[in-house]
């Protein structure tokens, strides 16, 4: 174990024993020393756990935490901050990599442009061959912004993505201790994670220039429709924290923002289900829930529907999606 680490690096765990071999392979192979990779297995079921322990049976740098129920990739993420003694903190995928001298790089850019999150770029690993990401994706903007990061980020000046970021280590784990451990968020948990993080940081950094980051594609990885419409829980857990900190009235056009994105991100996995069997577009409407459909519409007013339409609201969705209107 590293006495005094300069990046923790917190890689969540599940099921995970596919693409887990290789995510080591690239975290034993960098090159900064100062650094603590923290493993937090969420209650695997495939060969992880054994994988993991076989790798830190060999790697000085390494911790293993083990929670002992299934709480999803944000309750994971929390638990590793709270365990963190890194100055900065990473995030990183189990399905991931990096090159061996990301996590020095990423020190060294952030001791050079001090900040709370600094953003820097990534590639594409699909079917074996590593790439550029497509021009459709957001580019961290370059340089330094202040103050509403959140909105910054909401306006595609940067993405919410955790895993192409270097964070400062204290105010990660102060954000954790606002987490809730509720999971079963869905695919969009990282919403949840940045939105608390970014409530509380003031200073941005972007090196769209540096590409640290390997990020895995998987088709359909985001496209499962029960999964994601787990998301919409996400907005319901940030009004919370907003709640809980007295700070709805002032934050409630950021929060507006956040929901205006997961309901775009739900609409586009209904329009690909609808694509592919109306069974599948029968069950988003079923496993969506009309409740917290409603709920946080209305409380929200982001869309403006009328509650009388509880009943029909998700009908009328699932038709306009089936016939391609928006």
């Amino acid at each position: 174990m590293v006495g005094n680490p300069q990046v923790s690096i917190i890689i969540p765990v599940y099921n995970a024993e596919k693409y887990l071999a290789e995510t080591l392979g690239s975290l034993r192979e960098q090159t900064l020393d100062e650094l603590e990779m923290i493993f937090v297995d969420d209650c695997s079921t495939d060969a992880s756990p054994a994988l993991l322990r076989d790798f830190a049976a060999q790697e000085p740098r390494s911790r293993l935490v083990f929670r002992e129920t299934n709480g999803g990739p944000a309750a994971a993420r929390k638990t590793g901050m709270l365990a963190s003694r890194g100055k900065f903190v990473m995030f990183m995928d189990n399905d991931d990599q990096l090159y061996p001298y990301s996590c020095r790089r990423a020190l060294e850019l952030m001791l050079a442009n001090p900040c709370d999150i600094l953003n820097f770029h990534h590639r594409i690993l699909k079917n074996g061959a590593i790439s550029d990401p497509p021009p459709t994706q957001t580019i961290p903007v370059a340089g330094a912004l202040e103050g509403d990061l959140m909105t910054s980020c909401m306006r595609n000046l940067f993405d919410h993505t955790l895993w192409q970021k270097i964070m400062r280590g204290d105010l990660c784990r102060m954000a954790a201790g606002y987490m809730t451990d509720e999971g079963a968020l869905g695919p969009l948990d990282d919403y949840y994670t940045f939105f608390v993080i970014a409530f509380f940081a003031e200073r941005y950094f972007g090196a769209p220039e540096e590409k640290l980051y390997i990020y895995r594609e998987r088709i359909g990885y985001c496209t499962d429709v029960s999964a994601v419409m787990r998301s919409v829980k996400t907005v319901r857990m940030c009004e919370a924290f907003l709640r809980e900190r007295g700070a709805l009235a002032s934050h409630g056009e950021r929060l507006n923002m956040v929901a205006g994105r997961i309901y775009q991100n739900c609409l586009d996995t209904l329009r690909f289900a609808a694509n592919l069997d109306r069974g599948m577009m029968e069950e988003a409407a079923r496993c969506w829930g009309a409740q917290i459909l409603i709920d946080f519409m209305d409380r929200l007013g982001v869309f403006r529907v009328g509650t009388d339409d509880r009943n029909g609201l998700l009908v009328k969705l699932a038709n306009a999606v089936l016939h391609g209107r928006h």
